[in-house]
């Protein structure tokens, strides 16, 4: 009996990835691949799951977790009812830690070999409102300007809409619930790290650029972005550098990624990850 990979994508998670190469790729390794979705939960497929299911859930989770959308629900049930009968890559829980940044910079806290840099969440109006209070957390938390403000949200468009607070009389500027971080100089450069599976070997690095270094000599006014267009590989944005990427100096130390991807892939519980 031939292996069977069942996936679930959006449509333009499908088209970005060319996953169409991927189904071809199954084929000629008569490899069965099925998609799963409604039509295939109401038919006889069901009954028996495929080897392995390859999902991005990730929207669907959000309207679960965030909108108490029913429907959402009942659909991810069906696939929660198929744990122990396939290999889900990966499983709902561990993805759903990925939703929420608090819960994702807390649980990399924890991990005494990773340094996190210190942030406090803002999730109440009243808070939000009170920038003396805000500061007052900040301080307590050893947070210094500048600061990187993300919405708490991890996934979807809006939570790639950033900004930069250089003072704490642009406070103001804020938009809750959020995360606030200390924000850390990289000389523009971001390493992104893209793991496949149980094996710690399997990893893949690459280079993009990031926001380039700031220096706190006067007040600056709050600079809003998208981090999509300060970090990708089309990025082109004023808050770079303006010059090419260069990593001469740079050694990567190959055994501490291996480590740090051990650990990170032990702590979340995923086999298909990638790590900024």
């Amino acid at each position: 009996m031939e292996p069977t990979i069942g996936y679930y994508l959006p449509c333009k998670k499908y088209y970005k990835l060319h996953f169409e190469q991927f189904l071809i790729l199954c084929k000629r390794a008569q490899i069965k691949t099925i998609e799963i979705n409604d039509d295939y939960f109401n038919s006889i497929h069901s009954q028996s799951p495929p080897n392995i299911i390859v999902h991005k859930l990730t929207d669907i989770l959000c309207r679960e977790v965030l909108n108490d959308d029913k429907m959402a629900h009942q659909f991810l049930e069906k696939f929660r009812q198929m744990k122990g009968r396939t290999i889900m890559i990966d499983n709902l829980e561990s993805i759903s830690q990925l939703l929420n940044r608090h819960v994702q910079y807390s649980l990399l806290k924890e991990i005494q070999t990773i340094y996190v840099p210190p942030f406090i969440s803002i999730t109440d109006e009243f808070t939000a409102n009170d920038c003396q209070k805000i500061q007052q957390l900040l301080t307590n938390n050893n947070i210094q300007y500048p600061i990187i403000c993300k919405p708490i949200q991890a996934h979807g468009s809006e939570s790639h809409n950033m900004k930069i607070i250089f003072d704490s009389s642009h406070l103001i500027d804020i938009q809750y619930p959020c995360i606030l971080q200390q924000f850390i100089n990289h000389d523009g450069i971001l390493f992104k790290i893209f793991l496949v599976g149980i094996n710690d070997d399997n990893f893949y690095i690459v280079k993009r650029s990031s926001i380039r270094n700031f220096t706190i000599t006067q007040s600056l006014e709050t600079i809003s972005f998208h981090s999509s267009e300060v970090s990708s590989t089309q990025a082109c944005s004023n808050l770079n550098n303006g010059e090419d990427i260069i990593v001469d100096g740079i050694t990567i130390d190959n055994e501490r990624i291996k480590e740090l991807v051990r650990l990170i892939k032990k702590k979340f519980e995923l086999n298909l990850l990638g790590i900024d």
